[in-house]
């Protein structure tokens, strides 16, 4: 058996319209679903950050493709390796589009004094344990 593996990384995202975050969490969850990758993916103001959980291969494959993706940019890991358990498990891929729901709420819950517009200050600033809560928390509410 392969052991579980995770990644969490932030990134600049290009200029996306609502649609386009339409088409990118339908292609995710359907890549996801395919390979057996859980996660989620947060996007607000100009930044995602997003956890993917699965086999090792599997992760590193698609956080590869995720690195030549135009709509990223600056793409940086900010935690990765080998995890006892999925925290997602019941996800393919749960996506928030935080602009909705309030960035500055899940800013406060992941230690952020606001939520940054740039990876360099998500980088700084990223303390991924709260971070892995925060997205909990929000798929608990």
């Amino acid at each position: 058996m392969h052991d579980l593996y995770s990644l969490m990384y932030v990134s600049q995202a290009s200029d996306l319209q609502a649609h386009d975050l339409e088409i990118l969490e339908k292609e995710c969850v359907a890549r996801n679903a395919r390979l057996n990758i859980t996660g989620i993916l947060l996007h607000g103001g100009h930044l995602f950050v997003q956890v993917l959980e699965g086999h090792k291969d599997d992760v590193q494959h698609v956080f590869a493709k995720i690195e030549k993706d135009r709509r990223h940019t600056m793409v940086i890991v900010l935690t990765e390796g080998p995890i006892g358990e999925r925290r997602f498990a019941e996800w393919s891929m749960a996506f928030y589009a935080l602009d909705h729901i309030g960035c500055t709420a899940v800013a406060k819950d992941i230690g952020w004094p606001e939520w940054p517009q740039t990876v360099g200050r998500a980088t700084a600033q990223a303390q991924p344990p709260a971070i892995l809560a925060a997205m909990q928390n929000l798929l608990a509410a």
